[in-house]
């Protein structure tokens, strides 16, 4: 006798593909709205092969807090912490 359930247990990717290819789709879709979408413009001019960079110090002490530390006139210091 033949059994009637033989194809109730079918297994099919079908979703699983779908799935994945909407994923390599976005994916792309993501990749190309990051990246700018197109390649930049380039001059075809090549890039110079030496950068001479200078850097200048003076022997001067940077100044780290104002001259003038003196209490202003008719102001009296803060009593002291205990």
């Amino acid at each position: 006798m033949s059994d009637p359930n033989t194809n109730a247990q079918r297994s099919g990717n079908g979703t699983l593909f779908f799935i994945v290819g909407a994923l390599v789709v976005a994916v792309g879709v993501l990749y190309w709205i990051f990246s700018g979408g197109t390649a930049p413009a380039t001059s075809g001019a090549p890039a110079p092969a030496d950068t001479n960079i200078t850097i200048e110090n003076s022997s001067a002490p940077a100044a780290t807090e104002p001259a003038d530390t003196q209490p202003a006139a008719g102001t009296e210091p803060a009593p002291a912490a205990n």
